[in-house]
């Protein structure tokens, strides 16, 4: 079995425009993430160029083109549409600040085998959820809460959720 394993090569983030690239050499093609801003949401799109690597305005331009809208700001339990990964962990690592609770922790007992998360992964993570314009709530009520594990669920970070549920889901305010 051949695992993915692409090698970055760039990755920028201007005020309206983030990319990432990186060569798949077992597939001999180029995989591009691109973000472009718009005022009310994002255009979201994940491509594979065959040949060279593609100049940052083909990127920009298929990404205008050919991208995912996603609304922002990101709310608590918006649907998923590959686009909101950043956004629900910052969430996570905000709602675990103000329950004084490690995100790290919680994450490794969430998913024991899996490389674990760092200090510097959140500020990124968190840079990442601001550029994109995620929505933090005042306060982390029940409401709030039921939200997070609902945005959890939806990226798939199901065993996270049951971690949460089963440590802190009855704090709520």
């Amino acid at each position: 079995m051949v695992f993915y394993n692409p090698k970055t090569v760039a990755t920028t983030r201007s005020h309206n425009v983030q990319y990432w690239i990186a060569h798949d050499d077992n597939r001999q093609e180029w995989l591009a993430e691109v973000i472009v801003r718009r005022p009310t949401g994002i255009l979201y799109l994940v491509h594979r160029y065959p040949g060279d690597r593609p100049a940052r305005s083909v990127l920009y331009h298929d990404a205008c083109r050919h991208g995912h809208f996603s609304p922002r700001p990101y709310q608590l339990a918006q649907a998923c549409d590959g686009s909101i990964g950043s956004c629900v962990l910052a969430l996570f690592s905000a709602f675990c600040e103000a329950r004084q609770v490690d995100p790290i922790t919680l994450l490794q007992c969430a998913y024991p085998n899996e490389p674990a998360y760092t200090v510097q992964d959140f500020v990124e993570i968190r840079r990442q959820a601001d550029w994109q314009r995620t929505a933090y709530p005042t306060r982390w009520d029940r409401s709030a809460t039921a939200g997070l594990f609902e945005s959890l669920h939806e990226i798939n970070y199901h065993s996270l959720a049951g971690v949460l549920d089963d440590n802190l889901g009855d704090e709520g305010e």
